[in-house]
């Protein structure tokens, strides 16, 4: 029965099974709306590779107890190169059907990532800074429209503030549509 994969799983996966198979409060302790996904996913790629491996093995063990979404999630799995079938073995070899088991392990991996400042170190992580320099901005450029004509041509020139940290000016423009809305919903 091998579980290990051998395309490296990025924090895009963790969220997307995340997304498929954790309870909402599990959701909502992280942080992880369908809204903020690609934000999320930047978090865990920033994440250690022992707290990623961690956050990782959290999302296979919703994965496994779920099988309500096992038709939605299968083909996830697959991509990685996990066997469906140990994966969803492995769910029958917990047994576990209380959920108070599944919130004590997910205390004990969020405890263990706390201990050793994880989290704290994924929030200032140069991306995260970097973002919330480009959150600034955005809120500067919503002040001024004549500042940049386009989100595009705004996020080419955070790209150009922050070209090792940066890459992606589809991220940066996503980024913008998450604030505008988050602004509209806002009194």
């Amino acid at each position: 029965m091998n579980l290990i994969s051998t395309r490296k799983p990025t924090g895009k996966d963790i969220v997307d099974l995340l997304l498929l198979c954790a309870p909402k409060d599990c959701l909502d302790e992280l942080e992880i709306t369908k809204e903020n996904h690609r934000d999320a996913a930047i978090d865990f790629d920033s994440l250690g590779t022992f707290h990623f491996a961690e956050m990782f093995a959290l999302s296979l063990f919703y994965a496994s107890k779920s099988a309500v979404n096992k038709k939605k999630s299968y083909p996830l799995i697959q991509s990685l190169q996990i066997s469906p079938d140990a994966l969803f073995l492995l769910a029958e070899v917990i047994r576990s059907e209380e959920f108070d088991e599944v919130r004590a392990l997910y205390k004990e991996i969020q405890n263990n990532i706390n201990a050793k400042g994880g989290l704290k170190k994924a929030k200032n992580s140069p991306v995260a800074s970097a973002k919330k320099f480009v959150n600034s901005c955005w809120d500067d450029w919503i002040k001024q429209p004549s500042m940049f004509k386009s989100k595009a041509e705004f996020a080419r020139c955070m790209i150009d503030k922050f070209p090792e940290i940066l890459t992606s000016q589809k991220v940066i423009e996503d980024w913008c549509r998450q604030w505008g809305k988050k602004a509209k919903l806002q009194p």
